[in-house]
């Protein structure tokens, strides 16, 4: 809407308010004109539940209440309106900053709650954001959007929380948001693919494996880091449905090298507690003529600290099938040897940041020996990660790592340069 606001009456139309709370509005804006302010949404999080176990009179005194504490509280030079079902608008005459914001919005709460113990029931959130000047009403109504995108950041963060959208921070969510929107193509388009970095045995030099790892390549941007676009795969709740596709084209691909090439598969929380993950195995398996012992599941720490027996369960499952089952960044989380013990593993898979360290620190070389043996003891192969120089994989080689992986032997690969190395290779043997 682009009409010039004329008059009360217009805003009257535009906001539902009463004739009188929106004069109100309307002398306020005419005595900020010319200061910056804030615009602040305040909504009871909890609305629907108060509406059911409340009385209308105690829930209509109640909102009562949270606007002339708001009014209050908030300073003499702003304007509080009910705008919605248990959602108040408030604007104030001043620019405020994060801390304030929550220093003022937390004397309200304190004192709405200090009228009544029943008050407590009452759970809040709050958004806001800079108001520069207001001509019409689609400059208004964006000011409104701002502060609704505010409240939905904020509930994010939890009950109880206030957050303001400053210029910054906006323009970071525009990012994000064109980022989820080209996912959301991406994903309709197909435009993900794998590449395969080769897994090496440590003591004879031999291509005995490779990791799928998936990519996309942005039609305008380019390559985009799978640590940006997985993410958002995630929260899209699009993981579930590539990891799919990503383990029956992983098995495909794979199954037509040498027979003693395997691969290895990642799985996200996502997948991991998909009902359909061990059909999804199964199939791929099925239809690929892969032998389950080529296919290699690899589970971080931070995918099993959820739902531990059913998690367990599941790794015996597949294991049944005849599938090996890795972990995956060993070291890096908080649980990592409780879970050795309530799983025997075929294959730890140590962090790349304990490699990268050893030149350095003495510490991490005592980590990779404590590693090795662990694996040894426990009847586990071990990999090391993030292998970039012939020292590093000499001093795993002495230290009794099984199997190495890093840009020291290849960089990820399209599958046909794969295939021509294993061609170029005499009896898959690395040369470096």
């Amino acid at each position: 809407m682009s009409t010039t606001l004329q008059s009360p009456l217009e805003m009257v139309a535009l906001l539902g308010l009463s004739t009188l709370s929106t004069q109100r509005l309307w002398n306020f804006l005419e005595d900020s004109q010319d200061h910056e302010s804030t615009l602040i949404k305040v909504c009871l999080s909890n609305i629907e539940e108060l509406s059911v176990f409340l009385s209308p009179l105690v829930l209509e005194k109640s909102l009562m209440d949270i606007q002339r504490d708001l009014e209050e509280h908030l300073g003499p030079q702003c304007w509080v309106a009910l705008v919605g079902k248990g959602e108040f608008l408030v604007w104030l005459s001043e620019k405020m900053d994060q801390s304030l914001f929550e220093d003022k919005m937390r004397i309200f709460l304190d004192s709405f709650r200090e009228r009544n113990p029943q008050n407590w029931a009452f759970s809040f959130n709050a958004g806001g954001c800079y108001v520069d000047e207001v001509e019409d009403a689609s400059e208004f109504f964006s000011y409104m959007a701002k502060t609704d995108l505010a409240v939905k950041k904020s509930k994010l963060q939890g009950p109880g929380r206030f957050f303001l959208l400053k210029q910054e921070v906006l323009q970071r969510l525009k990012k994000e948001w064109e980022m989820d929107n080209d996912v959301r193509r991406a994903f309709e388009e197909k435009q993900f693919f794998l590449v395969y970095q080769p897994l090496v045995e440590v003591e004879s030099r031999q291509l005995c494996g490779v990791e799928a790892l998936l990519r996309w390549n942005h039609p305008t941007k380019g390559a985009i880091p799978p640590d940006i676009f997985i993410p958002v795969l995630e929260r899209l709740g699009y993981m579930v449905e590539v990891g799919k596709w990503t383990i029956h084209q992983a098995c495909f691909d794979v199954a037509n090298l040498h027979p003693d090439i395997r691969v290895a598969i990642n799985l996200s929380a996502a997948q991991f507690q998909d009902p359909d993950l061990l059909l999804c195995v199964k199939e791929a398996l099925q239809n690929t003529t892969l032998a389950p012992s080529r296919l290699e599941i690899e589970i971080t720490e931070t995918t099993l600290m959820y739902h531990t027996e059913q998690s367990t369960q599941t790794l015996h499952q597949l294991r049944e099938m005849g599938v090996r089952i890795a972990m995956d960044d060993f070291g890096t989380g908080y649980s990592s040897l409780s879970y050795l013990q309530t799983f025997k593993f075929d294959k730890i898979k140590m962090d790349r940041t304990f490699v990268q360290g050893m030149a350095a620190s003495k510490g991490s070389v005592a980590i990779v020996q404590a590693v090795a043996q662990l694996a040894d003891k426990l009847g586990m192969q071990v990999l090391a990660e993030g292998v970039e120089t012939q020292e590093q994989l000499e001093q795993l080689r002495k230290d009794g790592f099984n199997e190495a992986q890093g840009y020291l032997f290849s960089k990820p690969l399209p599958l046909k340069q794969v295939e021509d190395i294993l061609q170029a290779c005499l009896n898959r043997v690395w040369i470096l």
